[in-house]
């Protein structure tokens, strides 16, 4: 079975479920779209880990805003949002 898109929102968890997934992620490059957002929470990943994780990857980070998207740059927090990421070898017809 094919994955053509995976989203994830895990409060603070997404870093482990995506190292998890690696097998999908480099075997599909399926579409990522994960929740962002530091929490402040002393044992969790900050959200630039999970971008830096699925960037050496070789996925590239996308933001939607005003009607579009753009491509993302790592800062060093973040609040509340999604990113999507996109494998330039992704076979998604979407």
């Amino acid at each position: 079975m094919r994955i053509h898109c995976l989203k994830i929102d895990a409060e603070s968890a997404e870093l482990e479920i995506l190292r998890g997934a690696v097998h999908t992620l480099d075997a599909q490059r399926p579409i990522v779209i994960v929740e962002v957002g530091d929490l402040g929470m002393p044992a969790a990943p900050r959200s630039a880990q999970v971008i830096e994780f699925l960037c050496a990857r070789g996925y590239q980070a996308w933001e939607w805003h005003a009607g579009m998207l753009h491509p993302h740059t790592l800062r060093e927090h973040y609040a509340a949002g999604n990113l999507i990421f996109v494998h330039p070898e992704s076979n998604n017809d979407c």
